[in-house]
């Protein structure tokens, strides 16, 4: 016979969260697969073209933080076209309400791409750097589904979430008994 606190919710919840505690582990290709989804990136400004793609997502477990590196082509006025990358890093920040993981405080750390006239280089900088803002905010790395009962049941109890041996790994705090 069990002891009636056994399958009180606080018992249930409790247990559900240690077994998804142990199972919610991101790797750098899966994130790069749900980010797939949204490149590529393009905006068009002035005469200016640029396109982000090709999305490469890298763990750093040392600082944890989450490098993105992206494919970068330009096209500017009178048939220059060139090519190159940049990879910018942050910090994921989880939002409750959307039971959703976003980068947080990105920083281009790596930006190369191939000559073009000195004059089209700020306005290439600033147009790479305000399609990226907007990724950002718009564009969670990770979301809870609403169409899954263990999803619903975890997203309020998140604690943090940390790059740990190759994954981003999700901690939750387990409710306290009242």
């Amino acid at each position: 016979m069990h002891p009636p606190h056994a399958f009180s919710p606080y018992h249930i919840s409790r247990q559900i969260v240690r077994a998804l505690a142990y199972r919610l582990a991101l790797t750098d290709k899966a994130l790069e697969r749900h980010l797939g989804r949204f490149f590529p990136l393009e905006t068009r400004k002035l005469g200016i073209y640029i396109q982000l793609a090709d999305p490469r997502v890298k763990l750093d477990e040392r600082a944890n933080r989450i490098h993105l590196r992206v494919q970068l082509l330009v096209r500017l006025p009178g048939q220059i076209k060139t090519e190159g990358h940049l990879e910018l890093s942050g910090v994921l920040v989880y939002d409750t309400e959307e039971g959703a993981f976003y980068l947080n405080r990105p920083e281009i750390c790596e930006f190369a791409l191939g000559s073009i006239p000195p004059g089209y280089l700020t306005p290439v900088r600033v147009l790479v750097r305000s399609l990226l803002s907007r990724f950002v905010v718009n564009v969670p790395l990770f979301k809870f589904r609403n169409t899954s009962l263990k999803h619903r049941l975890v997203r309020s109890v998140v604690r943090n979430v940390e790059v740990h041996r190759g994954k981003l790994r999700v901690r939750f705090a387990i409710p306290k008994r009242v």
